[in-house]
């Protein structure tokens, strides 16, 4: 690798970024004609392809560099701050998992809204990447106040929907959407049923994502209790449309829902005992093992001892996450 490789690399990258929709690393760019070298491809200005072993090679070079850099002693130089900023984006692209590379880029970076395009490039490549999206989330707090623009709100929760399919079960991103929210103090009852009505919408095609069905606990645990009542029969229809004996995610959100009802006692009791009495019902006739339909029984006759029934009475909404 020449340093003309790197320049050329990372000026193509550059001349596309505030319109780069998508980042891939691919095996060959054979089947690219715009603007296609034998390193990487730019299609329309949206789509950045670069190729895996050009790639690579750039990765292996820049993280030996990176290393030898990382040894310097004391403030760097303004020319090794340029150098650092430089090397570390195609380690990054590569291997967004590579904390100290982003740990660097905190420490001697210029511009953070470049550097929030930059992790969303590297989370086209690795949706699940943690240490990425904790990156991200440090500049959201620490950097950038448009987060609390509702126009960027909205391209932050676009992000999060973009990994969440491009990566089901990505825990990570529905946790990230969840700090989004926090983070932004955005608690209106119009943002939480559009969220309530988006993550609804997601599990009607991947109703075995966990992590959403998590988020949808925790979006129903920011209403206030006048109206959270309503809420958490509405859920329980919409759930019953599902085979939740077969999915724990969504059994345990129906727990979480019941447990709720309880606590608000705006729901009749016998309403509820009926409820858990016709799920009963449904595990006893589901084509499960006998271990798990005995573990979903036990969890569900627990909600009908006298015990647990008081408890859930002298409990506060709110704070019922299983």
């Amino acid at each position: 690798m020449t340093t003309s490789d790197l320049e050329e690399f990372i000026s193509a990258l550059n001349g596309s970024l505030s319109l780069i929709q998508d980042f891939s690393v691919v095996v060959s760019l054979a089947d690219f004609d715009a603007r296609s070298t034998a390193k990487f491809a730019v299609v329309d200005d949206q789509y950045f392809g670069v190729d895996a072993e050009f790639l690579k090679h750039l990765f292996l070079v820049c993280y030996s560099e990176f290393k030898q850099l990382s040894l310097v002693s004391g403030e760097f130089s303004g020319e090794i701050k340029q150098r650092l900023l430089s090397i570390t984006i195609p380690i990054v692209l590569f291997n967004p998992e590579i904390e100290s590379a982003w740990h660097t880029r905190k420490s001697v970076m210029e511009d953070s809204e470049y550097e929030l395009k930059l992790s969303e490039i590297a989370l086209m490549n690795k949706p699940k990447c943690r240490i990425c999206l904790a990156h991200r989330e440090w500049l959201l707090k620490n950097c950038c106040n448009r987060i609390f623009n509702k126009e960027a709100l909205a391209g932050e929760l676009k992000l999060c929907d973009k990994l969440a399919r491009r990566k089901t079960c990505n825990y990570g991103a529905w946790q990230h959407r969840k700090s989004v929210l926090q983070s932004a103090n955005c608690t209106s009852r119009s943002l939480l049923q559009s969220e309530i009505d988006y993550v609804n919408s997601f599990v009607q095609a991947a109703n075995g994502d966990a992590s959403a069905w998590s988020y949808k606990t925790f979006l129903l645990n920011q209403y206030p209790a006048f109206s959270l009542s309503e809420m958490c029969t509405d859920a329980l229809q919409f759930s019953d449309s599902f085979d939740w004996t077969q999915l724990l995610s969504i059994f345990y959100h129906r727990i979480f829902l019941l447990k709720t009802c309880l606590i608000l006692g705006e729901v009749t009791e016998n309403c509820i005992q009926h409820r858990i009495e016709a799920d009963l019902t449904r595990i006893g006739t589901s084509q499960i093992s006998s271990r798990i339909r005995d573990m979903l029984s036990r969890r569900l006759k627990r909600l009908l001892e006298p015990t647990q029934r008081e408890t859930c009475k002298s409990a506060q909404p709110g704070n019922m996450m299983d």
